[in-house]
Order: C-alpha cells, then sequence, then structure tokens
C-alpha cells in the first residue's frame, strides 16, 4: 500500500509509543545486526588483506633483502592501512544513530516486502494520523505480528560476514602453517621490520655454526674464529666483521676466512683486547651478531727460571721454562723466577711446600712488580729441600691467575758411576793375546779422576791413572790394554782388576770402584776346545752349503753374460757389423760383467778369509785348501769380468763397427777358463757334501751313545742314592718324602733311556748306506735295551718308592744300573770309525786317523771345556789333556749334544753369568764380520752371506700339540715334562742369544 501522507494526529489520541512495541525491538535488532555483519566483513576482509600483505612483505624481504628504506616504506603503509581501517571500521559501527524510518525501509527490502506495511506501521507509531483510525490500527497490528518471530538475520544474512571471517581465519592459518614451515625466515625477518634502522641480517638458507677458540679469551692473545656453515648452496668465500661490543656505531673490521673443507672457514683475529661482536659474510649470505667474551682474569703468558749453581760446581747459570715439571737442581741453587701476564701486573707469590704434603705453606715468598715492565714480576727462592710450589699473579683490577704448580727436587752430590764396558767381568783369554779395557764413568758434577787397579795371582793390586776424555753426553772414557804376552801370563795365570772414579766436589770428593774383573789365561789347546762348542759340523756343514748356493747363483750370472758373450763373437767372426742393438746389448752385457765381477770378488773375499782361520778340526785343513782353491779361481773369474766390463764401456763409446782385438781375446779367455764353474769341481763340492753328511751321521750314533752314558751314571748315582732305602718295607713321612722325589728321578731316567733308545735306531736307519759298521753296532745296542728290559726295571723302581717298597725300589734301580753298565762294552764298537769305508776318498782326503781324531774333537765339543776352573788364586792348575775340569764327568756332562753352546765373544754359562771367551776363532769372526761387506757372522762362528740367512729360531710353543714324543732331548731340565723339553731347551737358548744380541 503506498504511503500516505502524514496527518497530525490529535493530542488526545491514545497510541502506544514506538519504543515498546515488538517493531520497534526488531528494528533495533536489525539495525544491531546489519552493523556487526559489516563490522564482521571489514574486520575479515581487512584481517584477510592485512595478513597477505605482511606475508608479501616478510617474504619479499626474505626473498630481495629489502634496504631499510623499503622496509619503513612497507612499515608506513601497513601504519596507514591500520589506521584507514580503525577509522573506517569505528565509522561502520558507531557513526551512524539508529533511525526506525530507514531500518523499516532496510528490513522491508531485507524481506522483499512490497507494500510498505513497515514503514507504515513506524509512520503510524510516529503519529502519522492519515486514514481512518481502524486501518492505522490494523496496519500497525498486522506489523506486530509479522515481525514477532522474524529473526534479524532474515532481513541482513551473515553470509558476507562469515566469508570475510573465513578469509581472516585462513590468512591467519596461513601465517600460521608459514610459520612452522619456515621459523628461521620469520625470526630473522620480523626483526628487520620492527627495527628498519638496526643492523639485522637478512634471511639466508645458510646456516652458521661459529666457534671462538681459546677458550677462555685472555685480553691481548689471539682468537681463532671458527665457522661451519652449511645450507643448499655451496659457499666459496667468508669474510669475518668485528666491532667492540655493544657499540652500533662503530666502525667494523673485516678480516678474510680461509677454507678448511667444504663447509668449514677459519679466520684469525691477531689481538682481543675487548669485548668483541662478529658475523659472518658471505655472497650467499651473512649471520647474525656473535659476541667474543674476554676474560679479564690474568694469564700467565711465561714463567722462567734462572738456576744459578753452586760455585764449586764450575757451571754456568741456566735458564729454563717453569711449568708443571717444576725445578731441578743442587742443594744450594738459587732460583730467580721471571713470571710475565698479558695484563698489567700488581703483585704475586709463590708458596713452596714441603714434601710430606702439608696444606700450609713453608715459606710464602712475594713476586715483586720490575720497574720496567708492568706486565711481569720477579722474586728468588733457593733449593734446599723436595717439596712443590704454587705460583699466582694478581691484576691491577684485584683478578688472580690460575695456579701454576709444580714438583722442586733439591738434588745430592751423588758419588761417581763408573763401569767396565770391555772386556766382560769375567774373561778367559788365550796365553800371548792383547785385550783392550775400555772404562766409562760418569758423575752429575763431573769426573777428575780414573783410575785402574790389577793384580795377578792374588797379588796386591798396582794403581795406574789413565787419561780419559768426555764425549758430549758428559761420559767420561778411557782405554787401556792388556797384553798377555808382554806381561808374561801363563795358562792357569788369573788377573784381577778395577777401576775408580773420583768426582769433582767441594771439600768432600767422592770416589765408586767397579766390582773385581777377572781374566783367567789358558792354553791354546783349551781353546779349540770350546771353540768347538760354537762351531761343530752342522755349522761347518751350514756354511759349506752357503757357499755352494753363491756359487750356484754366480754359476747362472756367468751363464747369461757368456751366452751375451758368444752371440758378439758369432757376429764378430762372420763379418757383420756392429748395430744398434749390439750396442745396448753391450751396455746390458757390461753391467752384467760388472755385477758378476763385484760379486765374485767379494765371495772369493770371503772365501780366503774363512781359509785362514784357525782349523778347529782335522778335517779343516782339507776343507780350508777347497776353499783357497775355489777363492783363488774366484778371483781370476772377476779380474776377466772386470776387465771385459771396462772393454766393453770403450767400445760403446767407439765408432767402430767391429770389436776390438783387445775385447774378444778377453771373452774368449772368459769363456775359456770356466773354473770354479767346470764340472769337476762340482764334482769335488758334490763328493765334499756328502763326506760331510757321512760325518754328521756318524757323529750323531755318537752323540746318542754319549746319551747312553750319562743315562747309565745318573742311573748308577741315583742307585746308589736309594741304597739308604734297602731292606725297608715301610717308610716313615720324611723317608716318603725323599722316595717319592727319587720316584720323580727315576721316571724322568725312564723317559730319558726310551727317547735315547728311539734316537739311537733312527740314527743307525739314516746311517745304514754310508756307515753300514757302525748302524750294525747302534742296532746291537738297540736289541740289548729291548732284551734287557731296562726300561720296566726303572718304572718298577719309581712304582715300589712310591708304594713304600724301598728295598724292592732299590732292587730294581740297581738291576737296571747293572744291566746299562754291561752294555757300555758293547758302546765303544759304535764308537769307532771301521764303518767309515777306510778312509774318505773325496776332496777331503781324509786317512782314517784323521777320520778318528775328527769324531773324537767333535765328540769332546760335546762336553763342557775346563774353562773357569783351571786358575785359581795363587798360581796355576794344569789341566787335563782332554782339556776336561778334574772330577768331571764326560757322560753327565755332556748330555744335551749342543746345549751350553756359545757364540764367539758371547758370555759363557757355565760358574759365571757374564763370562766371555776371547781368542783367535772368536777375533777373526768378529774381525771378518767387520771387514766383509758380503759375509757377517751369524754369532756361531759360522758366515751368511748376503740374502742367505741362517736358521733363525722361532717362538716356541708349550702346547699338547708341541709335545715331542719320541725325539726327545738330552737335557734334563728339571720340573718340565720331558715331552717338552725340546721346546723348553730352544725357548731358554733363543733367550739366552736375544740377551747376548743386545
Amino acid at each position: 500500500m503506498p504511503l500516505q501522507p502524514r496527518i497530525p494526529r490529535p493530542a488526545s489520541t491514545s497510541w502506544q509509543r514506538l519504543s515498546d512495541t515488538p517493531l520497534d525491538d526488531f528494528l533495533r535488532r536489525v539495525d544491531l545486526f546489519a552493523k556487526a555483519v559489516r563490522g564482521g566483513e571489514f574486520v575479515g576482509w581487512t584481517l584477510a588483506i592485512a595478513v597477505a600483505a605482511v606475508l608479501v612483505a616478510l617474504f619479499s624481504d626474505a626473498f630481495f633483502a629489502w634496504p631499510a628504506a623499503v622496509r619503513i616504506g612497507w612499515n608506513l603503509v601497513a601504519a596507514a592501512g591500520l589506521l584507514t581501517s580503525a577509522v573506517v571500521l569505528g565509522w561502520r559501527m558507531f557513526g551512524r544513530r539508529y533511525h526506525a524510518r530507514t531500518v523499516a525501509r532496510l528490513a522491508e527490502d531485507g524481506l522483499h516486502r512490497r507494500d510498505s506495511l513497515l514503514i507504515n506501521a513506524v509512520e503510524f507509531r510516529s503519529g502519522l494520523e492519515t486514514g481512518s483510525e481502524t486501518l492505522r490500527a490494523s496496519v500497525v497490528q498486522s506489523a506486530d505480528s509479522i515481525v514477532a518471530t522474524l529473526p534479524a538475520s532474515a532481513v541482513t544474512p551473515p553470509s558476507p560476514a562469515v566469508r570475510a571471517t573465513l578469509a581472516g581465519l585462513a590468512a591467519v592459518m596461513a601465517f600460521g602453517i608459514a610459520l612452522l614451515i619456515a621459523p628461521r625466515l620469520f625470526a630473522t625477518v620480523i626483526p628487520r621490520f620492527l627495527d628498519p634502522l638496526g643492523d639485522h641480517p637478512p634471511f639466508t638458507l645458510l646456516t652458521f655454526a661459529p666457534t671462538v677458540k681459546p677458550d677462555p679469551l685472555h685480553r691481548g692473545k689471539p682468537a681463532l674464529v671458527t665457522v661451519e656453515i652449511t645450507g643448499p648452496e655451496r659457499v666459496e668465500e667468508a669474510v669475518l666483521i668485528l666491532r667492540p661490543a655493544g657499540e652500533t656505531r662503530a666502525p667494523t673490521e673485516r678480516l678474510p676466512m680461509f677454507r678448511q673443507s667444504e663447509t668449514t672457514f677459519s679466520g684469525q683475529v691477531a689481538r682481543v683486547d675487548v669485548d668483541t661482536e662478529f658475523h659472518i659474510e658471505t655472497p650467499r649470505g651473512r649471520s647474525g651478531w656473535f659476541e667474543m667474551k674476554v676474560s679479564q682474569t690474568p694469564l700467565i703468558e711465561e714463567a722462567r727460571a734462572t738456576l744459578t749453581f753452586p760455585a764449586y760446581t764450575g757451571w754456568k747459570p741456566r735458564e729454563q721454562r717453569l711449568d708443571d715439571r717444576g725445578v731441578r737442581g743442587l742443594r744450594g741453587t738459587k732460583c730467580l723466577i721471571a713470571v710475565r701476564s698479558n695484563l698489567v701486573l700488581k703483585e704475586g707469590e709463590i708458596q713452596i711446600f714441603s714434601a710430606e704434603g702439608g696444606t700450609t705453606a713453608d715459606v710464602v715468598l712475594p713476586l715483586t712488580p720490575d720497574s720496567g715492565d708492568r706486565q711481569l714480576v720477579r722474586g728468588e727462592v733457593s733449593i734446599e729441600t723436595n717439596g712443590r710450589f704454587e705460583l699466582v699473579v694478581r691484576s691491577e683490577s684485584g683478578h688472580e691467575s690460575d695456579v701454576l704448580t709444580g714438583p722442586i727436587v733439591a738434588l745430592r752430590d751423588r758419588p761417581p758411576l763408573v763401569a767396565i764396558t770391555a772386556p766382560a767381568e769375567t774373561l778367559i783369554a788365550v796365553e800371548g793375546w792383547t785385550i783392550p779395557v775400555e772404562i766409562q764413568a760418569s758423575d752429575d758434577i763431573g769426573v777428575e779422576r780414573i783410575r785402574l787397579f790389577r793384580g795377578v795371582n792374588g797379588w796386591s793390586p798396582s794403581a795406574v791413572t789413565l787419561p780419559h776424555e768426555t764425549d758430549q753426553a758428559g761420559v767420561a772414557l778411557a782405554k787401556t790394554e792388556f797384553d798377555l804376552g808382554a806381561l808374561g801370563a801363563k795358562a792357569g795365570d788369573v788377573i784381577e782388576y778395577y777401576a775408580s772414579a773420583d768426582d769433582r766436589a767441594s771439600g768432600r770428593p767422592q770416589s765408586t770402584d767397579t766390582p773385581t774383573s777377572t781374566i783367567q789365561v789358558i792354553s791354546e789347546e783349551e781353546y779349540k776346545d770350546f771353540a768347538r762348542q760354537q762351531y761343530q759340523l752342522d755349522e761347518l756343514s751350514e756354511e759349506f752349503e752357503t757357499f755352494r748356493k753363491e756359487l750356484e747363483r754366480l754359476a747362472e750370472e756367468r751363464q747369461k753374460a757368456a751366452k751375451e758373450l758368444e752371440e758378439l763373437l758369432r757376429k764378430q767372426a762372420a763379418g757383420d757389423a756392429l748395430t744398434d742393438a749390439d750396442r745396448e746389448r753391450m751396455e746390458r752385457l757390461e753391467k752384467q760383467m760388472g755385477d758378476f765381477a763385484r760379486d765374485a770378488a767379494e765371495l772369493a773375499r770371503t772365501l780366503q778369509e774363512r781359509a785362514e782361520e784357525m782349523p778347529l778340526y782335522d778335517l779343516e785343513q782339507q776343507y780350508t785348501e777347497e776353499l783357497k782353491k775355489l777363492a783363488k779361481e774366484l778371483s781370476s773369474q772377476s779380474e776377466n769380468a772386470e776387465r771385459i766390463a771396462e772393454l766393453l764401456k770403450h767400445q760403446q763409446d767407439s765408432s767402430s763397427p767391429k770389436l776390438s782385438e783387445e775385447l774378444e781375446d778377453a771373452a774368449e779367455q772368459f769363456l775359456k777358463e770356466s773354473g770354479p764353474f767346470d764340472a769337476p769341481t762340482q764334482d769335488q763340492m758334490e763328493q765334499l757334501t756328502d763326506d760331510l753328511q757321512t760325518l754328521q751321521k756318524a757323529d750323531a750314533l755318537n752323540e746318542q751313545v754319549e746319551r747312553l752314558q750319562a743315562v747309565t751314571a745318573e742311573q748308577r748315582q741315583l742307585a746308589n742314592r736309594l741304597s739308604e732305602l734297602a731292606g725297608k718295607t715301610s717308610l716313615m713321612p720324611d723317608e716318603q718324602a725323599r722316595a717319592d722325589q727319587f720316584a720323580k728321578e727315576q721316571e724322568l731316567l725312564a723317559q730319558e733311556l726310551e727317547s735315547v733308545r728311539k734316537q739311537l735306531e733312527e740314527s743307525a736307519r739314516e746311517a745304514e748306506e754310508k756307515l753300514p759298521k757302525m748302524a750294525e753296532s747302534a742296532r746291537q745296542l738297540v736289541e740289548s735295551l729291548d732284551q734287557l728290559a731296562i726300561s720296566q726295571e726303572q718304572m718298577s723302581a719309581a712304582q715300589q718308592a712310591r708304594d713304600q717298597q724301598g728295598d724292592a725300589a732299590h732292587r730294581h734301580a740297581e738291576s737296571a744300573a747293572r744291566k746299562l753298565e754291561s752294555l757300555m762294552e758293547a758302546a765303544g764298537d759304535a764308537q769307532n770309525s771301521e764303518g767309515l769305508q777306510e778312509g774318505l776318498d773325496g776332496p777331503l782326503r781324509l786317512s782314517q786317523q784323521q777320520v778318528r781324531n775328527t769324531l773324537d774333537q767333535m765328540r769332546r765339543s760335546r762336553r763342557p771345556p775346563g774353562l773357569g776352573q783351571r786358575g785359581q788364586k795363587g798360581g796355576r792348575s794344569p789341566g787335563n789333556s782332554e782339556g776336561e775340569s778334574e772330577g768331571g764327568s764326560a757322560g753327565g756332562q755332556s748330555r744335551g749334544g749342543n746345549q751350553g753352546r756359545m757364540r764367539p765373544g758371547q758370555s759363557a754359562r757355565r760358574g759365571d753369568s757374564n763370562a766371555q771367551v776371547m781368542g783367535p776363532r772368536t777375533q777373526e769372526a768378529v774381525e771378518s764380520s767387520d771387514q766383509s761387506a758380503t759375509m757377517q757372522a751369524d754369532g756361531k762362528g759360522r758366515f751368511v752371506l748376503p740374502g742367505v740367512t741362517g736358521d733363525t729360531p722361532s717362538a716356541e710353543s708349550l702346547t699338547p700339540q708341541s709335545r715331542n714324543g719320541e725325539g726327545l732331548s738330552g737335557t734334563n731340565l728339571r720340573g718340565v715334562p720331558v715331552g717338552y723339553r725340546d721346546a723348553a731347551e730352544a725357548y731358554f737358548r733363543r733367550l739366552s742369544e736375544e740377551k747376548d744380541s743386545k
């Protein structure tokens, strides 16, 4: 219905006021809801736009690193936008007052009504009196009834506000997700916008992890800044930017950093005096600011101690570094201490604590500042007793340094040390020998005098002062010699001597004497018996085999060179000119000839030296003749080869197409003279090897017979000792203890006898072809051992002794001893030389008597010589013709074959662990090792060629697998099971040799 003109209502008409009606309440709700929708919509979109703008600003700065002006512009735009939004929102919410007619029109538009009912109702309520009363009342009532149940949202839908709110929330969520995804980006960029004029680094994908060393960092000291830069991009260079801490506008210092690895750079700051901030700058981005904290604790940069020693030492003052190693000095030494710090010092102190470890200092000494250097303090300490010191310094600011502590060692003036370094404490020397004596002495102050005291056969010693010199290590060296010929010393004489050293000290000189050393003089025959122990037939065979191998190697070299020479001579005979290939061949041939000449000369010299050694066995006389012959032929071969090498060199330098006549003659002579590589010489060497092996087999048989003699002697001794149990069928506890010991010894002897039987049988089998008679005698001994059942007697004796049957034990032991003694009559047949086929018809050309002598010499070499027992104080005591000690048993002493061997010049181990033997054979071996580069003595008087090593003892393992059940050593190592004695003996022998070699 069209809106009617307003008709003034009479004042007397009673109408309900608009503010009290449902229509007015509805319109007010519609007005408030519309404002809320408009405000929510504005806020939502404004929030979405603002968040988007913030993200754009942040990400754009992360990518483009905006300068401060752009960031300020962004901030101004953001501030203006926020202000405008606030004004607009305020205007929308509070800028217009409530007007019923306007809201009614809005409501009708929202409700899509075209009858203007709500507007007319508002008008009628406002006093419009157009139309009839009934009509007005009807319109008003209809409007109230219509709006009574309508919500405000029916007029203004909330969807715009909802959409805007969702957009705002979506923007906030996007912001949150971005913050979770890239928190470092927001943490880096946001401070740049909040403080656009501040020094905040732009965002970078690089990560900087710096470390500063040392830690703590002391003032005035350099600092090393190391940074690990990681990220998706490789960094090629880095720069260290520094500024004083807290001074943002202070000038910065730029220092280049150097690459240490793919991701690590380091830069050195020469000196840091104050707290400093730094950051790392790279082409791909820079880091934030980090801080270097400078410690205010004074640092002891250097502490020096100047030691002034007592005047009597004559030593110059010595300066040393003072650290935790402390100071050492003679008692009475003055120690001037100087300590430098990195800060200006006010004072310092050093506390001295006693060696007992008390907590209270015995002495506290001040350290005063130096007048010319404010960073230096000084003080003086006297070294009197052992203890420790604690040193601190204090800076002007009152800060105290770390404690420097160390020991104080007060040394007393010690007596000198003196030793006779050569020869050994106990020396056995041959008549007429010259013995060099070397004495070493040392002292903490200095050696004043060295004297040698000597006496002969118990006479009072006489003293002689020796000149000495001091080496760089402060050791005084004195040398002299004993000329036994000039002294008139004969076999049996004993020379006793010792050395004395005096030191240099004030008021109270000190001296020290060495232990008394002895030189026992022996005859040449006694020396030979000893030397044979060192150099037995197996060493001789091994030595000869070494020579053979070297000759074979030289023969191969000669054969190769001879082929080349023959080829050159054929071309010469055919009249062909020399080609470049021929000259290359001559160059190779020259080297071959030179090498051959050198090796042949060295081997010839070695063979000649060996041939000139004093012979120990009769067979060596013929052996050395063969060596001399070989040496002579090798020398001739060496001279020819050397001459050809020189001529080949001249031929290469010559432009002549033909070989020189001189070279042809030398080549033909070289090819013609084939000794010692010819067949007759090789046959002689084969025969010599065969003869040596034959002698070894004979010696092996003799050795086992000697072992049987040793077992016989010990069985007799044991049977005699068991006689104390004869007639007893029960034993007292102490008697049973002795019986158990007898039983153990009897079992060991039984095992030893079984070992001898097996070894004798095996040696006979190996010697059967070459020595049929000796092998047959040995087999007869084995058969007799089996028939007499001596081992069963021995085991029965042991068992009866353990069962307290003393009388039975004695009977069985006595029976075993008698049976063994009966066999000794047959043992002599096995040791004769009749089985050697009436002498050896080979290079050795030994007569039957020489064979017997050789076997006898080898037999005696297994016995201990009479060394160390011949001379007694007061005079000479002649020995027997065999070189055995008085009362010695050849059988009981010689068990073990080669046991007890000593190297030439090494310590003898019978009677004196420090005994040394000196004589022609040992001396020659030593000199040979010094003079010849080709051969060296291997410690047994045997020569070893370069590249050909002797038998090196390997480590022994005493395991069940290493038990030797058959071939048992003749050594009677008490307490070691018999099956393991071979390995145990080898072990102790190796230890002895290793010790002596050191």
